[in-house]
């Protein structure tokens, strides 16, 4: 295992497998922590999206439309 400056740990098959296991639970958990962030992310981006609508006048439906024009321009 690569500890940093070229330096190496040399290990056992049971410790680099705890090693790997519990790099693996980390790595989960971040990846847990992330996607949540980015739903919490896309919900407020969603959010302003609808109040700017509201403060424009814009029907959600005018919204569609106009995205399944410019889908059907570019296919």
């Amino acid at each position: 295992m690569e500890v940093g400056l070229g330096f190496f740990l040399e290990l056992t098959l049971d410790e680099a497998s705890a090693h790997a296991d519990k790099k693996v639970k980390e790595l989960e958990s971040r990846a847990e922590a992330l996607s949540e962030q980015a739903c919490q992310i896309k919900a407020n981006i969603k959010l302003v999206l609808e109040g700017l609508r509201e403060l424009q006048g814009i029907a959600a439906e005018d919204l569609v439309a106009q995205r399944d024009r410019r889908r059907d321009l570019m296919q």
